[in-house]
């Protein structure tokens, strides 16, 4: 049975099992920014309402610091969770993305508290794909060929959640058909595409988000190589794209260009 290298570490906690999501990344985390202290990043299982819940979702620690942050899986119907999906989902909701990205807020003191806790999808979302990329920029996957399956079907997926959206809200395909493209097209589980369909119709635009984030906080990174040259940090440049909190995307790119001419942002 396949089972991703390092990617989850199991322990027993009050009768149920925790997951510490990405531990192996927090060697890393010098190089894709400032060491964190990440406390335990647990993952539960949510059975008191996991007929209603999304498939994966992560949830920031406390602003006082007494909670840490977590993500979690529903196992409602362990069949939509292929072992070879759980390295990206790890990244994604772990370290280095929302738990990490949680985190760097909880450390920035300064920061007002609505720029610290205001939700703007596509820029917390753009940053969860960008946190897929970046795991395996940094060579995750370099002796996990199955694990790189679930990058690249996850990468598919996102692409596909664009087209369903926009069908759905503005060219009237209906649940079904939004549904069979889904399936057809990424090999999702029949379970786990009616779970983010069903989504999708609540709350149009969602879906779009994640990828249109992604792209910006791509295109201004590869902006910001372009104009610095070999005075380009990518730490630096996280530290922009995290530590100024939630923002709008068009916001997110001046930031980052005038991080690239010099002028002190963070």
């Amino acid at each position: 049975m396949y089972r991703a290298r390092g990617a989850t570490d199991f322990t027993e906690a009050n009768g149920a099992t925790r997951i510490i999501p990405g531990s192996h990344l927090r060697d890393h985390s010098p190089d894709f920014g400032a060491p964190l202290d990440l406390g335990s990043v647990g993952v539960f299982h949510p059975f008191a309402f996991e007929a209603g819940a999304p498939r994966g979702y992560a949830q920031r620690g406390s602003l006082d610091g007494s909670r840490p942050g977590a993500f979690y899986i529903n196992l409602r119907d362990t069949h939509i969770w292929p072992r070879f999906s759980l390295p990206t989902l790890v990244y994604h909701e772990g370290i280095p993305g929302h738990v990490f990205q949680g985190a760097v807020l909880l450390e920035a003191g300064n920061l007002p508290l609505l720029h610290r806790s205001l939700g703007i999808a596509a820029y917390g979302e753009g940053w969860g794909l960008y946190a897929e990329q970046l795991a395996d920029e940094l060579g995750v996957y370099a002796d996990e060929p199955l694990g790189r399956i679930g990058y690249l079907q996850a990468a598919l997926y996102r692409a596909v959640r664009v087209v369903v959206d926009t069908g759905m809200h503005a060219l009237g395909w209906s649940r079904a058909r939004a549904l069979q493209y889904m399936i057809d097209i990424t090999g999702l589980a029949p379970g786990a595409a009616e779970n983010e369909i069903d989504r999708y119709i609540v709350w149009p635009g969602q879906a779009t988000s994640y990828k249109l984030g992604h792209s910006e906080i791509v295109r201004a990174r590869e902006a910001a190589r372009t104009a610095m040259g070999a005075n380009f940090d990518i730490r630096g440049f996280h530290d922009v794209v995290l530590r100024l909190g939630s923002q709008p995307l068009e916001l997110l790119g001046r930031n980052v260009a005038a991080w690239s001419r010099g002028e002190h942002i963070v």
